[in-house]
């Protein structure tokens, strides 16, 4: 595997089109504004097939048909066949609504089933994704749970890819526990230290900190085991425009925009 396919699969944040492969959907998630007002009529402890229940009630009646066809097609399930291909159309019409948290459900039954760890990966991955688009706090926290627990499974089938460590590090980082998941990042980059991903992963953090310097040793380092690499050149630009270095910036501007 090339270094820039394994920086696109370990960078979370561009996982929609793992998605759109797996799932069959091609929408991304959106603000989940339906969800929070589902809450208004239920209590507050997360019970996953509630929340399904309580959200359908609220959906448009073309979106609940769809859901009640989808549910159907998976109880008249009579094989495994079957059943993976409905459960995949539940996952992916959830996950085209803008609901994760719910696609997740569905993706867990899926892999339950495969016991790969591309689909406890998936798993992860969407959950991580509703850590990110809710703001209840039960709701995240129930999220993070559900994405920690997927990534451990990814990691046992599989200890020797980072991207899962990686993953459940930054399950950490956009939840309740963002020292953890920076300290569990960077005892990643120690062990590792020519791992790009984990690299531009402490970058973006240190960017989102404001500790400038901080991104641009972690970039630079980036570019020192690859020249190439283009993606590291869109966080640097604004690094450069933070230190006021127009030229610097200008100069990765132009390469990111070459990707």
């Amino acid at each position: 595997m090339s270094t820039s396919t394994k920086q696109k699969l370990a960078l979370i944040a561009f996982s929609a089109l793992f998605f759109v492969l797996y799932f069959g959907c091609n929408k991304t998630s959106k603000e989940n504004r339906l969800l929070e007002k589902s809450r208004e009529i239920k209590k507050t402890s997360v019970n996953i097939e509630s929340e399904i229940n309580s959200i359908t009630q609220i959906l448009p009646k073309d979106q609940k048909a769809e859901i009640e066809l989808s549910l159907i097609d998976l109880e008249e399930s009579s094989t495994e066949e079957q059943k993976l291909e409905a459960l995949k159309n539940l996952a992916g019409k959830w996950y085209s609504l803008g609901y994760p948290l719910v696609s997740g459900h569905y993706a867990e039954q899926i892999a339950e089933i495969e016991k790969s760890e591309d689909s406890w990966a998936i798993v992860g991955t969407t959950h991580y994704l509703a850590i990110k688009s809710l703001n209840a706090e039960d709701q995240k926290k129930y999220a993070k749970e559900q994405a920690i627990a997927a990534f451990d499974k990814a990691i046992s089938i599989n200890p020797q890819n980072l991207d899962h460590k990686i993953n459940k590090a930054l399950c950490f980082v956009e939840s309740d526990a963002p020292m953890q998941g920076i300290m569990m990042l960077r005892e990643l980059a120690e062990e590792n230290p020519d791992n790009i991903p984990v690299q531009i992963q402490l970058g973006r953090l240190s960017i989102r900190t404001n500790q400038w310097e901080k991104a641009l040793e972690r970039f630079r380092r980036v570019l020192d085991l690859d020249p190439s690499n283009k993606e590291v050149h869109c966080y640097l630009q604004e690094v450069y425009k933070a230190q006021n270095d127009k030229i610097s910036a200008e100069k990765s501007a132009a390469i990111c925009q070459t990707r």
